[in-house]
């Protein structure tokens, strides 16, 4: 056989034409196959700080449910009508440890918008079931998938008869942890989703002014309103920490848990090592000096909110915490490092007269 090809010297160009002209041919065939999207990343913590990052087909090889749902909003009206595909956030929770009775599960979104749930939420007994169906976050909405479906991974309670009602969401959620409607509990663009690993009865902080004392545990605070922003500050070595997402309780709901305030008062907060630091009426209403967090020059005085803290970048405050006093600033500035108290302990509410 290596005679008779050899002996005909016009072979050997018409094969290596050949294989040229297949290997081109697969060359297209490779280009012409789509690539299909991964989707955005989906960051899983733990309550023991445990972290798993899973992409779209790590989330299309789980067990999935697969059913038409929609829900009321604010208004009354009924949005989000259609067919959602995606696993039970059960699933997804099994997946880091689980959840203890009494802990919370922090759902962020890319934006900073967040939803906290108590355990009944996520494991819902019988009759918790009947009324707000399958948690599940979604990966598909009407057969188009993330990234092309815009509102991304995202959190619904698809319901048997396919409605996820106001009064549903009220009756199947924990005092202080219903925000007057279905609708915002259906987080969009998820990021991550967080156990936080509340331990049953042990007070995180200590609010007081003279006798009117409030002691507070994790889940008393979670159960307050919930702010989320993006804030940051600068050293006074020049350093620049930024961006910090970041999720709390604004100071306007926290002391809103006082029966009744002074006119004029200063609020000092302690932390758990003993340091103090004090704000004013101005800080509480939020105008300070604020810094441009590219070059750290002073922009003058802008509007901050000052939030009492326990979650920053979808993690639960653990060196700084589990509590530190933060200013966002929705343009973007920064603010001097000074006012963001650490491990803060107690806040006590002192008037001006006294």
């Amino acid at each position: 056989m290596f005679m008779v090809l050899g002996s005909d010297k016009r072979a050997l160009p018409v094969l290596l034409t050949l294989v040229f002209v297949m290997a081109g041919v697969s060359m297209l065939a490779l280009q012409m196959i789509p690539t299909l999207p991964s989707g955005p990343e989906l960051q899983l913590i733990g309550g023991d700080g445990s972290q798993s990052i899973l992409t779209l087909t790590d989330l299309e090889a789980l067990t999935y449910i697969e059913r038409y749902g929609s829900y009321q909003n604010t208004y009354g009206n009924v949005r989000g009508q259609g067919v959602y595909k995606g696993v039970e956030v059960s699933t997804l929770v099994q997946m880091i440890g689980g959840m203890q009775e009494e802990d919370l599960l922090v759902v962020n979104a890319t934006d900073g918008y967040s939803q906290t749930f108590t355990y009944q939420k996520v494991f819902p007994d019988a009759s918790t079931y009947d009324l707000q169906g399958d948690m599940v976050l979604a990966y598909e909405f009407n057969q188009t998938k993330v990234p092309d479906y815009e509102l991304g991974y995202r959190l619904v309670f698809l319901t048997l008869d396919g409605y996820y009602t106001n009064d549903d969401a009220g009756n199947s959620s924990s005092p202080g942890y219903y925000a007057g409607a279905a609708g915002p509990q259906c987080v969009s663009n998820v990021a991550s989703i967080t156990v936080i690993d509340v331990v049953p009865g042990l007070v995180v902080l200590t609010l007081s002014f003279g006798d009117d004392i409030h002691q507070l545990t994790m889940s008393d605070l979670m159960a307050l309103p919930s702010i989320s922003g993006t804030g940051g500050y600068i050293k006074r070595t020049g350093t620049i920490v930024f961006p910090l997402s970041l999720t709390g309780v604004a100071f306007g709901d926290l002391l809103q848990l006082f029966d009744s305030l002074p006119d004029d008062f200063t609020l000092r907060a302690n932390a758990s090592d003993g340091y103090t630091t004090l704000y004013n009426e101005t800080h509480l209403e939020g105008l300070m000096e604020g810094f441009d967090p590219s070059t750290g020059e002073s922009v003058g005085l802008k509007n901050f909110t000052m939030i009492l803290a326990y979650i920053q970048d979808g993690e639960p405050l653990t060196e700084d915490g589990p509590l530190r006093i933060v200013f966002t600033n929705e343009d973007g500035y920064i603010s001097e490092s000074k006012y963001w108290a650490k491990n803060v302990a107690s806040i006590e509410v002192i008037s001006s007269s006294s």
